[in-house]
């Protein structure tokens, strides 16, 4: 129950204690601090307010985007590589149309035809500013030859530094989960915080960021070798190149435990079971292979 003998007598707290006359002297004391605090409140205050007026914005936004594109539309791996609703958001063109006060006009949100439009063209140029942002990881860690593609060579895989993979590679590393995770500390740009905040909320992810992803230096150092014992060279051999001269991996030891092994196409699917060699490897997926040697595929018969 209420214990009497705790409680304090209202008129005895601090925060209701008498006012008292201010003298310049006093006031002069706390002036910075009391300055610096009312103008942390108005800030605050007109942050809240203009993250209602974005959040009511952001609502005519996603109605824009679902009649562009519907919800029901079924999911591609070509689409899982294109922009979400929350990335066009972050984009200029459309922060011009959304980050603006309240009852501004934005009949443009309505007019399907101008918005298709602008929706077609901000995701060529997001996946383009993905395309470079994610080749610039690579060329800062390596040199790159000039007229080679550095997402193009067989050496580049990206790693993870959420959920530590290092064999992702392009274009699949721009669907990967992990760059799209929210990060719980307040972005400094109101505009980008109250998009991540707006759309989380709605159960979707934050928009895609670079920062948990790096160019993966391991999965280079085991790739290198194997290049190099093809008679190709590591800083300008492509996928492609691999691709073309169909060379695969056997493996040194796993015969001396089966005394089998199994053939396998390029997209993975099962071929064969052979008894008189070793086990297959594509060198595309050989990231932290040991004991392996190359092989072409006339030397399988």
């Amino acid at each position: 129950g209420f214990d009497r003998k705790r409680f304090v007598p209202i008129q005895q707290r601090n925060q209701c204690a008498s006012p008292l006359t201010m003298w310049m002297s006093g006031w002069l004391k706390i002036r910075k601090e009391a300055i610096a605090f009312m103008e942390r409140c108005k800030t605050l205050r007109l942050d809240a307010e203009r993250r209602l007026v974005l959040r009511s914005h952001f609502e005519e936004f996603n109605k824009a985007y679902k009649a562009y594109r519907p919800p029901t539309k079924r999911r591609t791996a070509k689409s899982d590589l294109e922009p979400h609703v929350m990335d066009l958001a972050v984009m200029e063109e459309f922060r011009a149309i959304l980050d603006v006060p309240q009852g501004t006009d934005l009949s443009t949100l309505s007019d399907a035809e101008t918005m298709n439009t602008l929706f077609d063209a901000a995701t060529v140029k997001w996946k383009q500013a993905r395309k470079d942002e994610l080749a610039a990881l690579v060329t800062t860690a390596i040199t790159v030859p000039e007229g080679i593609d550095p997402l193009g060579l067989v050496c580049t895989r990206f790693e993870c530094k959420l959920c530590h993979r290092r064999d992702l590679q392009y274009p699949s590393v721009v669907a990967h989960i992990c760059a799209r995770s929210h990060d719980n500390d307040n972005n400094p740009d109101l505009y980008q915080d109250a998009v991540a905040a707006f759309w989380c909320r709605l159960g979707n992810r934050a928009p895609w960021s670079a920062k948990s992803l790096a160019f993966s230096t391991s999965a280079m150092s085991h790739l290198s070798s194997i290049v190099q014992s093809c008679g190709m060279e590591i800083d300008r051999t492509t996928r492609k190149d691999f691709s073309d001269a169909k060379i695969r991996l056997q493996c040194r030891t796993c015969h001396v435990v089966s005394g089998s092994y199994d053939i396998f196409n390029r997209d993975g699917s099962f071929v064969e079971k052979r008894y008189k060699a070793q086990m297959i490897y594509d060198v595309s997926g050989a990231v932290g292979l040991r004991n392996v040697f190359p092989t072409r595929l006339s030397n399988l018969n």
